[in-house]
């Protein structure tokens, strides 16, 4: 009796093993990375997700490349001649083409092939041109190619850098933004390269501050994508304090005689011969303070 009972334990438990074994293999071949249509080994799963990116994704990669490949030519100064404004997109790209052929004639160090693909008026009354690569668009990096460049297109015109803004929200107010040490220590506190903020300003005049506030928000301006993001995700520090930004949205350009928010002018250039007031559109400025009452709106002037 006592060698039966034995010999159905011992059977028992070797089924059980072997239970557990297949259970086990089921498992991992349940864990297995799938393969895609067309392979013949299977994928990880940063492979899958590699294969078909999300939608938004997609976009967003191709417009960082688009960026990669694109220069911003502006007039000089308010005190030069806009000679851009007037030019069609086929008129500015021909008249870049035709500055790099003149180029071309005296100096062989410009990259194999560059052209310029399209334009893109501004309403400030710049261009945004694209060129066919990223290596063409870093060359426009140096400054004597820049320069040589310049003296064929237009000396009334600049190439701007492209830059990044983050809005940074409650700053200590005793931080000093025109002061380039503060800059410098808040670009070394932070692990970023010299130089990498090229400028910061408060969003509100300091002459408009509550009584007793004690901090601000504060525009910081980078020169490198790198570096914006980096604030994004990890913050500042500012003034001892640890401070969080996020992408700065820029607000539509709007005229304030007409009010029109086209961006095809300010108020200086509006074509319009009166002013509007943007609360109640009668003709005068919005200077006035408007006292609402039910059905009417009264108009005061300001002392």
């Amino acid at each position: 009796m006592v060698k039966e009972v034995r010999s159905n334990i011992s059977v028992s438990v070797d089924e059980l093993v072997k239970a557990a074994k297949c259970a086990n293999q089921d498992n991992l071949r349940s864990q297995a990375p799938m393969a895609l249509p067309g392979s013949n080994r299977p994928q990880s799963y940063a492979a899958v997700v590699k294969a078909n990116p999300p939608l938004i994704l997609t976009k967003a990669l191709a417009k960082s490349e688009a960026h990669a490949r694109q220069i911003l030519i502006d007039r000089r100064s308010p005190l030069y001649s806009n000679t851009l404004r007037d030019l069609t997109e086929a008129q500015l790209v021909a008249k870049a083409t035709l500055a790099i052929e003149l180029m071309t004639k005296d100096d062989n160090n410009i990259p194999e092939g560059m052209v310029f693909l399209s334009a893109r008026r501004l309403p400030h009354g710049g261009a945004l041109y694209e060129l066919n690569s990223a290596e063409s668009a870093r060359w426009f990096d140096n400054p004597a190619n820049r320069s040589k460049f310049l003296e064929h297109f237009g000396i009334e015109v600049m190439i701007k850098d492209r830059s990044y803004h983050v809005i940074v929200e409650n700053v200590p107010i005793s931080f000093i933004p025109d002061n380039y040490a503060a800059l410098a220590e808040v670009e070394k506190k932070a692990g970023l390269k010299p130089k990498a903020i090229i400028k910061a300003r408060y969003i509100k005049p300091i002459a408009r501050r509550n009584p007793g506030q004690r901090t601000a928000h504060v525009i910081f301006t980078f020169s490198a994508k790198e570096g914006a993001n980096q604030a994004i995700r990890f913050g500042l520090s500012v003034e001892g304090k640890k401070v969080y930004g996020r992408k700065l949205i820029q607000e539509p350009t709007r005229c304030l005689k007409c009010h029109s928010y086209e961006g095809t002018h300010v108020a200086a250039t509006c074509p319009q011969e009166h002013d509007s007031c943007g609360t109640c559109n009668e003709q005068h400025r919005n200077r006035r303070m408007h006292n609402h009452e039910p059905g009417t709106v009264q108009v005061q002037e300001l002392q």
